[in-house]
Order: C-alpha cells, then structure tokens, then sequence
C-alpha cells in the first residue's frame, strides 16, 4: 500500500476484511511503499532481490493492527487502556478460533495488563450460526444465499477456486441476475498469477461493486472452513447455475412460435435436464 494516508485507510480496510478468514496457517503481511512509489518503480530502482527482502519484512497482521489502535489512544493511562481493549474487541471477535486467535489475546493482554483469562471473558462472542440466525443475517444484509451469490462469495473469500474449477462455457453470456458478476470476478481472478480477496477488494475500491463485495466477503457460507467442502459447494453452485441457464433457455424455445432444425435439437436435449 501506498504509506499516505488513503494507503493506511485503504489497509485498514483489508485488514478487517482479512479477519473471519484467518485460520491456523493463513498469513496476512502489510507492506507501505515510500512516498510517489509503486511496486514497478520500486523494483527497477532496488532490484528484486531487495524488493523480496522488503516482502520478508512486512508488517504482520496482527502488529500492525494493534499499532494503528495504540495510536489513537494513550496507553499509558487507564482509561486509554480500557479504551484500547474496547477497541479490539470487535476485530478479535472476528477471528476464527484458532491459536492464531489465542496470540492475539495474549499480545492485547500484555499492552492493557489483563490476563488471558480476564481478556476472554469480555471478548463479545460471536453469535451461533443457527438457521434462524444466518436467515436474519442475510435480511439484514439483503444477501440470500442463493446459488450466484454462493459461487460470488467463494470466490470472494477463496479466489484460489477460479484456478481450480473453469467457469461453464454454458454461463459464459448468461442472463442469470449476478452472472456477469461472477464473470468478472473469474476473469480477473484467473488473469493474474495469483490473486487474493483482499486484492479483490482493494481493486474494487471505488467501484459500483465495492459494497456488494464487501457483503460478499463477510457471508458465512456452512461448512466452508474445509477446503474439500468449499471446493464442493462452488462446484455444486455452478452446476445450479448451469441447469437454471438451461431451464431458461428451455422455456424461451417452448414460447418460440417456429423453431429452426438447430433450436428443435437443441429443445429435444435441453428436455432431459431442463425439467
């Protein structure tokens, strides 16, 4: 990120869109060019070699997090270490459980002097993802969980999909409301050699889509913490996908007054699938 203010900004941002996917083992580094610099001009000026050694050292996830917190409060008063823990509670209670979870307890711990133990206990937990609640969740978000919006938010929160599973050629100029998101999604995913989400959201950044993405991004989605279960649910997204387009297709020959020798083939395969 740039080392401007709108860089911090715009790293804050990705910062808590990073949170609920941290699991054991997901690393998240902060980096901040020099003033009027961007990876190019970086590395044409530095070389490669010490470019990657500015990789090497890029601010953690979890110090950079607290320092931008300790800024805004004095930690060398009470009350601005009351105020320090009240501000990371929300972002703690983001965290999937983990020892991830577990170290950034202790790390808060040691800057408001509070035992682990004590830290707990007013940590808001998060809430049950019961049926009832994950309904609720998505009124309050407007997001249904339907088949486009679940292959959306896999790719958002696990881009690493568009490279595992092609999109159907059947949905490519698909109709299906959410489609051409899905598309553009892919499409920027599989044009880069790798590809995070919170890449996804920062090249969203002032966009129509900006918001959508940010919903997108903080859905629970069942059972998707175990990658062969994600892999599954986006495949099985797709295929929804690809037998709601055929079942469209379906219904806009049957209303066809004259169909051509290629339509009636294509009427007579879409039959078996389409119903």
């Amino acid at each position: 990120f740039d080392g401007d203010r709108a860089g911090q900004q715009a790293a804050w941002r990705a910062l808590e869109n990073c949170l609920p996917v941290l699991h054991d083992g997901v690393q998240a580094r902060f980096l901040f060019l020099p003033d009027g610099e961007d990876p190019d001009t970086l590395v044409r000026k530095e070389g490669q070699q010490v470019f990657e050694q500015r990789l090497q050292t890029a601010t953690a996830l979890s110090d950079f997090m607290l320092d931008h917190l300790a800024e805004q409060v004095n930690l060398n008063s009470e009350d601005g270490k009351a105020r320090f823990k009240k501000l990371t509670d929300p972002l703690i209670a983001r965290l999937p459980d983990g020892v991830f979870r577990d170290l950034m307890l202790e790390k808060i711990s040691r800057r408001v002097g509070l035992s682990v133990a004590v830290m707990q206990r007013h940590v808001p937990s998060r809430p049950v993802q019961t049926h009832q609640t994950q309904q609720a969740g998505h009124q309050k978000h407007d997001i249904k969980l339907t088949p486009v919006r679940q292959a959306n938010a896999l790719l958002v929160q696990y881009p690493e999909l568009a490279y595992r599973v092609p999109l159907p050629d059947r949905l490519i100029n698909s109709t299906i409301a959410g489609i051409d998101l899905l598309q553009s999604l892919y499409n920027s995913i599989t044009a880069a050699e790798k590809m995070t989400g919170a890449i996804l959201m920062e090249h969203s950044r002032g966009t129509e889509n900006e918001a959508l993405l940010h919903k997108l991004m903080t859905l629970h989605i069942p059972d998707s913490e175990d990658d062969k279960q994600r892999l599954r649910l986006y495949q099985d997204a797709l295929n929804n996908l690809v037998r709601q387009q055929n079942k469209q297709r379906f219904e806009q020959l049957l209303e066809k007054q004259q169909l051509t020798v290629e339509e009636k083939d294509e009427l007579r395969q879409l039959s078996q699938t389409a119903r």
